[in-house]
C-alpha cells in the first residue's frame, strides 16, 4: 500500500497526488473497495485510507474438444497476494489424449519499493503431433519438454515494461509413425530482452490507446552451451480508435 499511495506523512496535502494513489491501489488488482477519509487533530488533520481486500485463493477449470487434438481439460490454482506481498503464485495442471502440461510460475509485480518486477516460470509438457506434407499427414511423432524460465524487469512508469529473459529447456522427440521430422534431444538456452508499452484506458474492451510489445531472443551453442544456434524478432502492434462515441476500431499488425 506505501508503495502504490503516493503521499506520504508529513507532506502538504494534494487532491490530485491522492486521486493518483487511489487508482494505483485499484490498479493493483487486490481490492475491490478503497476509500479515503480525513480526520481533525487539533490544529492538523489526519489522513486514513479503508480497504476491503479481494479473494486471493482461485481454482479455474475448463475443457475443450476439437477434432485434431480431441478432449483436454485443466485445472489451476492461484494465490494472487502470497504472504500479503501482492506476489501471485499458480500452479497449472492439463491432461488430454494427446497433451499433457504440469507448470509452476511465481510474478513479483513489484519488489519491495523498488519498480523491478520478476517472473519465474517451470514447465514439464508432453504433445503428440502430426506432420503434414502437402495437406497430408505422413508422420507422428511426440514431443517432450522441460524447463524454465527466469525474467527481471523493470516498469516505465505505469505504461510498460523492459525485462531480461533467460530460458533454458530440453527437448526430446520421439519417433510414433511414418517419417518427415528428426529425432532425438535438443538442449536450448537463450538470452534475449522483451519490452511492453500499454497505454489503453481499459482491459477488457478497451476504447483507446495502443498496446506494442517487442521480443529478441539469441540461442548460442559457442557461449550458452546449447545444440543449436539461432535468433528470433517479433513485434506486435495493436492500437484502438473510437469514433462517434460508441465504435471501436481495433488493429492489429504482427511481423517476425
Amino acid at each position: 500500500i506505501s508503495s502504490e499511495f503516493t503521499l506520504t506523512s508529513g507532506e502538504p496535502f494534494r487532491l490530485e497526488q491522492a486521486q493518483q494513489g487511489i487508482t494505483n491501489l485499484y490498479g493493483t488488482g487486490l481490492f475491490s473497495s478503497v476509500s479515503m477519509r480525513t480526520q481533525r487533530n487539533g490544529a492538523h488533520w489526519n489522513l486514513a485510507l479503508a480497504f476491503e481486500e479481494k479473494k486471493y485463493h482461485l481454482v479455474r477449470w475448463g475443457a475443450r474438444y476439437d477434432s485434431e487434438r480431441l478432449g483436454r481439460t485443466f485445472v489451476e490454482w492461484a494465490q494472487e497476494n502470497l504472504f500479503g506481498t501482492g506476489n501471485e503464485l499458480t500452479l497449472h495442471s492439463q491432461y488430454g489424449k494427446r497433451d499433457m502440461l504440469f507448470a509452476l510460475a511465481f510474478n513479483a509485480n513489484r519488489i519491495f519499493q523498488t519498480y523491478l518486477t520478476s517472473q519465474v516460470n517451470i514447465h514439464h509438457d508432453v504433445h503428440k503431433n502430426f506432420y503434414y506434407e502437402n495437406f497430408s499427414g505422413i508422420g507422428e511423432y511426440e514431443r517432450r519438454s522441460s524447463g524454465g524460465t527466469f525474467s527481471l524487469g523493470s516498469q516505465l512508469g505505469r505504461f510498460g515494461t523492459v525485462w531480461a529473459v533467460g530460458r533454458s529447456e530440453r527437448i526430446n522427440i520421439r519417433s510414433i509413425s511414418g517419417y518427415g521430422y528428426d529425432n532425438g534431444d535438443l538442449i536450448i538456452n537463450t538470452i534475449g530482452v522483451n519490452t511492453v508499452v500499454d497505454t489503453r484506458d481499459r482491459v477488457p474492451f478497451p476504447s483507446s490507446g495502443k498496446y506494442y510489445t517487442f521480443f529478441y531472443e539469441l540461442s548460442s551453442g559457442k557461449f550458452l552451451g546449447g545444440d543449436i544456434s539461432y535468433f528470433k524478432v517479433e513485434n506486435i502492434l495493436h492500437t484502438h480508435y473510437t469514433f462517434l462515441r460508441r465504435n471501436t476500431l481495433s488493429q492489429k499488425l504482427l511481423w517476425g
